[in-house]
């Protein structure tokens, strides 16, 4: 994309010509001053300058929300920082909420979503902004209007503009761009297809009555290869993404051959989560 912006940009010239004069200017500016009185409604007063701007709603479908989130899970499980968020995330006692935002990311992509929601609801009830806006497209991806105004609403993103609607307006348009320009790229690096191909086959639920997808031991291993902080034993190789076996399936328990026993976050990230649910039901 770079290589055609610059080719694009060594071939412009520009033609010059005679400074505007004064009539050539004033002219100017009353044909743009009657272009946006034209386009501006009536109703419109000075003291809300949002009524004029549209609602990312209106011009939106569920499956571009859906496209919108897929690229942004792609943009977030990319950034240099995102496998160590990962291993601080099964480093700690408790799971760390941008740990929790990349591996609901990761587990989206690998259209694993009850679990991604999960970890989504899960870090959001942190705080994490961007987690409660993935939450606000998979909601509107889904046609659940209620529920994805309640998480954008929580999606406590500083305004970078005179208001909060103009805000969340261009963080759409961006994304909207975002998700134009991610295909020129055919796929994602090796070490993201790696990640979406192997982590939901470490991450299963606890037991048959609680449905808590928590990440084994196998994770960590996982993790620390990648990343390159320990080296593989005798015998042992990083797989290679052409050669590994199709994942099971993340919809239901059963898609994960044996129960694990509960794992020590078992506890507190039901703890958590319960305290989560409270707080939506209020």
């Amino acid at each position: 994309m770079t290589v055609d912006i610059d080719f694009l940009l060594s071939r412009v010239r520009m033609v010059p010509m005679s400074p505007y004069t004064d009539q050539e200017i004033a002219a100017a500016e009353e044909r743009i001053a009657i272009r946006v009185a034209a386009h501006t409604p009536e109703t419109r007063s000075n003291s809300d300058p949002d009524m004029a701007l549209p609602s990312p709603e209106e011009c939106r479908t569920p499956e571009s929300r859906a496209l919108s989130l897929r690229s942004l899970c792609e943009a977030f499980i990319t950034r240099p920082e995102a496998l160590s968020s990962l291993r601080e995330f099964v480093a700690d006692a408790m799971p760390e909420p941008r740990g929790a935002r990349v591996l609901g990311g990761i587990l989206y992509l690998a259209h694993c979503e009850d679990s991604a929601r999960f970890w989504w609801q899960y870090a959001a009830g942190a705080s994490d902004a961007l987690a409660s806006y993935c939450l606000y497209l998979h909601h509107r991806s889904l046609g659940e209007k209620a529920e994805a105004d309640w998480w954008l609403d929580h999606a406590s993103f500083t305004p970078a503009t005179l208001s909060t609607k103009a805000t969340r307006l261009e963080i759409d348009l961006a994304l909207h761009v975002l998700t134009s320009m991610r295909r020129w790229r055919p796929q994602l690096p090796e070490r993201a297809q790696f990640l979406i191909q192997c982590v939901p086959a470490a991450v299963g639920f606890v037991d048959d009555d609680l449905e808590l997808p928590l990440p084994d031991c196998d994770f960590v291993e996982l993790i620390e290869s990648i990343v390159g902080e320990e080296t593989p034993g005798a015998g042992k190789q990083r797989v290679g993404v052409e050669h590994l076996s199709p994942r099971a399936k993340c919809s239901a328990p059963p898609a994960y051959g044996s129960r694990r026993t509960r794992g020590e976050w078992a506890l507190p990230v039901q703890d958590a989560l319960r305290d989560c649910e409270e707080t939506v039901s209020c």
